[in-house]
């Protein structure tokens, strides 16, 4: 019925009875290429070509290969429980997030046993001396509190006079 550069695009064939249209792409059957005003009229055909009203008319799309055949009818809604992992691509999504979830999990894993006595802190650590000073300094008074015990310092321990 309809070709381009040698290819079939809307085929008719003769079935027990009936006619079965072919159409091997229907992207111009959709909502928006019907805008385009040469869509429409390739629509137009294919009504036209279908008969008179009353016939009886069924739509079926397909992947490459054929429509699939089953034996009882496929459930109906979105897969539930486990057979979600079944849907790609969710199988992949919430296999790669349960498994940073389980690593996760191990991250935050409690140390179970009996606790540990920590060593107390060296004394010899030169850095306590400095936050020792450090908070005795912010509870001052500030610069001139600091100053004096600087004076203070030279003045007992290293005994210099400036």
């Amino acid at each position: 019925m309809l070709g381009s550069e040698g290819d079939a695009l809307v085929a008719r064939r003769q079935l027990r009875g009936g006619r079965m249209l072919v159409v091997t792409n229907g992207s111009f059957l959709l909502n928006l290429p019907l805008v385009n005003h040469e869509h429409r009229k390739l629509a137009g055909r294919l009504i036209a070509e279908v008969g008179p009203a009353g016939q009886s008319v069924a739509f079926l799309e397909s992947r490459p290969g054929g429509p699939p055949i089953r034996d009882d009818e496929p459930p109906i809604g979105p897969p539930t429980g486990m057979e979600i992992f079944t849907v790609w691509p969710t199988n992949w999504i919430l296999l790669h997030l349960a498994a940073v979830g389980i690593l996760f999990c191990f991250s935050r894993l409690p140390i179970f046993g009996r606790p540990r006595e920590l060593p107390p802190p060296p004394t010899s650590d030169f850095g306590q001396h400095v936050d020792a000073v450090a908070r005795l300094r912010k509870r001052s008074n500030g610069r001139p509190y600091a100053t004096a015990r600087v004076m203070h310092y030279h003045q007992t321990v290293r005994g210099r006079q400036d």
